[in-house]
């Protein structure tokens, strides 16, 4: 007697049952945990800093490993354990090139554009703050840069000759 299972196969022999879970691709493994993580490819995009293009083509199957740093991003943005990226990719010796777990709350300043020198920095010092220095320290970053490419934003504006201000009369 053979049954199909969600995860994989149960396969029954003389009343022994073993379930076999198949690998997942690194398509099926990212898509799997930005899924869980209720994103959209263009949040997870701007969460790493990685083009949507590349995420989509990722999930897609085109790409069937990826560096471990990328992988690293993928993992912090998704709140998800890098093993299971790097397994995934077929990467066995990758700890000594993966960079450091970013904690949720600094991974998830990526999406402020926070570069990730300075991300690193923050993880850096996060284990030594207070819950009400972390929450501040998250509170100005984020703010910090947020403000910071709306100024951009605002240049970029002006000098293409669209002024976000009304003229006044």
């Amino acid at each position: 007697m053979m049954s199909e299972k969600l995860l994989g196969r149960n396969w029954m022999w003389g009343g022994y049952s073993a379930v076999v879970v198949p690998k997942r691709s690194l398509a099926e493994t990212v898509q799997h945990y930005r899924w869980q993580a209720n994103l959209s490819q263009g949040k997870l995009a701007i969460a790493t800093g990685l083009s949507k293009s590349f995420i989509s083509q990722l999930e897609s199957g085109r790409y069937k490993t990826s560096e471990p740093p990328t992988l690293q991003k993928i993992a912090n943005a998704l709140g998800a354990p890098l093993k299971d990226f790097l397994e995934a990719a077929g990467i066995e010796d990758a700890p000594e090139y993966a960079i450091p777990v970013l904690p949720p709350e600094v991974a998830a300043l990526q999406a402020a554009g926070v570069p990730d020198k300075d991300l690193q920095e923050l993880a850096a010092k996060w284990e030594g703050l207070t819950e009400e220095d972390r929450d501040l320290l998250l509170t100005v970053t984020r703010s910090m840069w947020e403000r910071r490419q709306a100024r951009a934003a605002m240049r970029s504006q002006h000098k293409a000759g669209n002024p976000s201000q009304p003229a006044t009369d």
